[in-house]
Formats: structure tokens, C-alpha cells, sequence
């Protein structure tokens, strides 16, 4: 996004990268419908930003992931389709400069209540998931191990 909270002009293309991106482009399209990509998403692997770089193997106290604010002062957990796509928001937010891909269900279940979900934030390409979408996931799926 530009300072003023338009996408910024280098990030309104989108090229595909991988299946979750196409589903993503033909959903927005009308190609496919809404639902089926949600499902699609339910089931893929997401990037997040976090604050601090770690090894697969570890499990850090204190990593803190991108959440940006919403329209109605809301948090939103950002999340991307490829770690590629967390670029724009590196670039605006410095300290979040590292990407771990998580699976989708993980991030849900990483949220608290009240929190929403931004998919592929900065980008002419996603989508915002409202708190209430982000809760009723939660109680229709069991906890990541």
C-alpha cells in the first residue's frame, strides 16, 4: 500500500505464482466461487511476517507476527499467499522482515478473539476475512498439533 492506503502502483499486477494464487485470481474473477476457494485456503500453506528470524526446528518465545489495523480499529493478522508477497509490507513495516509459511489452519487458531484476517495486504490480489469468519473457523476446525 502507498502511505495514503492505496496499493501501491508496482503491486497492482499480479502474476500467479502457485495454485492458492490461482484460485485466489479466479474467485475474484468469478471464475470459481468464493467458498470453494475459502476451502482451498483452509487447506494451504500461508506466509506470515514476523519480527525476528528462526529455524525451522525452533519454537522462540516472543516471535511476533504482522497485524495491521482494519477499517474499524480491528486487528488483522496479515497473511500471503508465497512469501514473496509479504514485500510491500516489509517495505512500509522494517522490524517484520521475515517470512515462515504456516499452515492457514495454524494462523486462524493463532488469533484471538475480536481478530480478522488480511490476505495478501498491499496487493491489488486478496481478501479480508472479519473477525466473526475468523471465529466461526476456529470452532469448525479442531487446533493445529
Amino acid at each position: 500500500m502507498a502511505e495514503d492506503g492505496s496499493i501501491d502502483p508496482r503491486f497492482e499486477t499480479f502474476e500467479p505464482i502457485n495454485d492458492l494464487e490461482r484460485g485466489l485470481v479466479a474467485a475474484q474473477e468469478g471464475e470459481t466461487d468464493s467458498l470453494s476457494f475459502l476451502e482451498q485456503l483452509a487447506r494451504a500453506q500461508v506466509a506470515l511476517l514476523v519480527d525476528q528470524e528462526f529455524a525451522d526446528t525452533e519454537h522462540p518465545e516472543g516471535v511476533r507476527p504482522l497485524v495491521l489495523e482494519g477499517a474499524a480499529g480491528e486487528g488483522l493478522l496479515a497473511v500471503f499467499t508465497a512469501p514473496a508477497r509479504g514485500y510491500p509490507m516489509t517495505e512500509q513495516n522494517p522490524a517484520f522482515a521475515f517470512a515462515v509459511e504456516v499452515s492457514f489452519a495454524w494462523a486462524v487458531h493463532a488469533t484471538w478473539a475480536g481478530m480478522g484476517i488480511v490476505v495478501n495486504p498491499g496487493w491489488g490480489v486478496g481478501l479480508t476475512l472479519p473477525p466473526e469468519s475468523v471465529q466461526r473457523m476456529k470452532g469448525d476446525a479442531a487446533p493445529p498439533s
